[in-house]
């Protein structure tokens, strides 16, 4: 998770909790070498998850068994996804839609088709196309036909996967 959907997990117990006051725990945390990031370097949407250790404690403490975080992750791709909404709702819309040959689907059609999408503004969908396809988590057909079919690439898939986790 990131640092802001701990926050806000965090504020059903404790609802005066900000986010710094996460961020400081995590880095104790992190210090104690009981969660490590998994994009460091990263000023904003770091990622966190359990270590080995912070898992056993958990499990001592709380009774509560947490998974190891999934193999094969481009935890920065991951990052840069869940922390716009339209860019997360974008991908999972698309990977969510059928495809019955390998061409894809164009944008206006996923923004027509995606209950989800249809209340967000067409700029805003444009957009997060643009900058999934740069981050190569999207993918166009490559016959020139216009317009250009959409379809997930197999890391934008494995990040749809962990999101529906």
């Amino acid at each position: 998770m990131i640092g802001s959907e701990i926050c806000a997990a965090a504020r059903k117990l404790a609802p005066k909790i900000q986010l710094r006051d996460v961020s400081m725990i995590l880095r104790q945390m992190e210090k104690r070498r009981l969660v490590q990031c998994l994009n460091p370097g990263r000023t904003s949407g770091q990622l966190f998850c359990f270590t080995p250790k912070g898992r056993r404690l958990m499990k001592k403490a709380f009774e509560v068994e947490l998974p190891p975080p999934p193999e094969g992750i481009d935890w920065r791709s991951y990052s840069f996804v869940v922390r716009a909404k339209v860019r997360r709702l974008t991908l999972t819309a698309l990977a969510a839609v059928p495809l019955n040959n390998q061409e894809g689907i164009a944008t206006t059609d996923l923004r027509n088709r995606s209950p989800t999408l249809k209340s967000i503004s067409w700029n805003a969908i444009s957009r997060a196309v643009a900058e999934l396809r740069g981050r190569r988590l999207l993918v166009t057909s490559k016959n020139g036909v216009r317009p250009q079919r959409l379809r997930t690439s197999r890391v934008g898939q494995s990040i749809v996967n962990c999101l529906n986790q």
